[in-house]
């Protein structure tokens, strides 16, 4: 997205196509992890963080995300939960993600950066809702 939306101007559709698919970011916690999160059309986020020497030790979460404003985003563990809130920023081809004073910068990973396992896992947690 070129432009930011303003309050006043933006549309939650948009920007929920504009979260459509695969971001990666690195993990601050873990110097060498990497997280992956899968936004779908239908409100579902998808996390997995994990370590590339230690790829089946993973960490899973299913999230219901909803787009809050122009720059917020609410994901909630489940539907009726209340959750919580994250900032967002796209900015050229990455986005901006966080909350308080942790950030991550995510990017559209190529093919080749996203594992084998990831397509299988995606489809295991999105059929396990």
């Amino acid at each position: 997205m070129s432009t930011e939306p303003t309050e006043t101007d933006f549309d939650p559709d948009v920007i929920s196509g504009a979260l459509v698919g695969t971001w990666s970011f690195a993990v601050t916690e873990e110097p060498t992890g990497i997280g992956l999160l899968h936004f779908t059309n239908t409100g579902r986020a998808i996390q997995f963080i994990f370590n590339p020497q230690q790829q089946e030790k993973r960490i899973t979460m299913r999230l219901w995300y909803s787009v809050e404003s122009s720059t917020h985003l609410r994901f909630r563990p489940n539907p009726d939960h209340e959750g919580w809130l994250r900032d967002y920023r796209f900015d050229g081809s990455t986005m901006k993600f966080g909350a308080a004073n942790l950030s991550w910068v995510c990017t559209r990973p190529s093919r080749d950066e996203i594992p084998d396992w990831f397509h299988h896992s995606l489809a295991s947690a999105l059929a396990g809702t």
